[in-house]
């Protein structure tokens, strides 16, 4: 068990990308999205706020929240419960790798 950490469940900022604009429209620097949903619930269920059984290959998530001042200098581990395939990740608009699942 971890000895301090920060849940990062409840409402995040969501938006689909059907026609995968995301990247070359840099979302990641702050573009609005259009929805709210209920992590740690897929976009798929009644419980996240979306409740969209629709397949969508591109689905962006974005959540700010605040580092508390004594873990500004410790070492971070940004730890993802599910990821349906693959996911990149960008922190304050900065890429910082991806994550695979087979």
């Amino acid at each position: 068990m971890r000895k301090s950490w920060i849940n990062l469940n409840g409402v995040w900022e969501f938006e689909f990308d059907d026609y995968d604009l995301g990247e070359s429209e840099k979302w990641f620097f702050g573009r609005d999205f259009s929805e709210k949903f209920v992590v740690p619930y897929p976009y798929q269920s009644r419980l996240s706020g979306i409740n969209d059984p629709t397949p969508h290959d591109i689905v962006w998530y974005r959540r700010k929240f605040s580092v508390p001042e004594e873990y500004l200098s410790k070492r971070a581990l940004l730890k993802f419960g599910a990821v349906d395939y693959e996911a990149k990740v960008w922190v304050n608009g900065k890429y910082i790798g991806s994550l695979l699942s087979v």
